[in-house]
């Protein structure tokens, strides 16, 4: 057990049974029906529910009104932070603390846990080698019960690797096949055993253990999945069939 830190940050479970958009780094993230992720009312609205917006690396870009940012990479830092909109962020920025590293004190760290597997403890994340896997953690430690997978491509489209200008160093495109994609089967058992439900709404997604859909199908599925919590929880129906 790693023992707490003043370091670290205590993720805490702020979002009990809320949808998390996941916001990755594919090109499939500039879809249609993007612009509606932008007006959190109205996602609350349609969602019949709560909801909380991860960006991951440079989606802070397009989402700049989300709730986290998220970066694994500290290297990430040296390139983003000249940037006046990463300046400008005003949601949570989440990290991780390396021993030969610094960042500063107005980004929230977290330990590295292990490749796989799924943490429990609010100051680790398991992180599959990319910051796409630690968000889904980092998700599920915040409470929330549904996710909505947006940019989690993990190949190329139309030549492209990722929705904006290539980093001046670039993960090998071997690299998504034969270390991240098998790291992201370990979540599949892990997330179905807390009841978390997977909506992939990266249409190429080279993930295939989640249901793959359009934006505009997560959003009908969580809907209807809240509805149906609303009125199990307002009436105590579960469908038992009386004698």
């Amino acid at each position: 057990m790693i023992p707490s830190s003043p370091q670290l940050w205590s993720v805490p479970p702020s979002f009990p049974g809320a949808t998390a958009f996941l916001l990755g780094g594919g090109p499939s993230l500039v879809q249609d029906g993007i612009g509606f992720l932008h007006d959190s009312d109205l996602r609350e609205t349609v969602l019949v529910g709560p909801s909380v917006m991860i960006a991951i690396n440079r989606s802070y870009r397009i989402f700049p009104f989300a709730d986290f940012l998220f970066f694994m990479d500290h290297r990430f830092f040296e390139w983003e932070s000249p940037e006046p909109g990463f300046t400008a962020f005003k949601g949570k920025k989440v990290s991780f603390h390396y021993e030969n590293s610094s960042l500063p004190s107005n980004i929230l760290l977290l330990h590295r846990g292990t490749h796989t597997g799924l943490s429990s403890n609010p100051q680790i994340l398991c992180h599959g080698t990319n910051s796409g896997y630690a968000a889904i953690n980092l998700a599920v430690l915040l409470g929330c019960t549904k996710l909505i997978l947006l940019g989690y491509d993990m190949s190329p489209q139309n030549g492209k690797l990722h929705h904006y200008e290539d980093y001046p160093e670039n993960t090998p495109l071997e690299t998504f096949k034969t270390v991240y994609l098998p790291r992201y089967e370990s979540l599949v058992p892990l997330l179905a055993q807390q009841s978390i439900q997977v909506w992939n709404a990266s249409p190429s997604s080279l993930l295939p253990w989640w249901t793959k859909c359009t934006l505009q199908e997560a959003f009908k599925a969580v809907r209807q999945e809240n509805l149906m919590e609303y009125f199990l929880a307002n009436t105590g129906f579960r469908g038992e069939h009386s004698s």
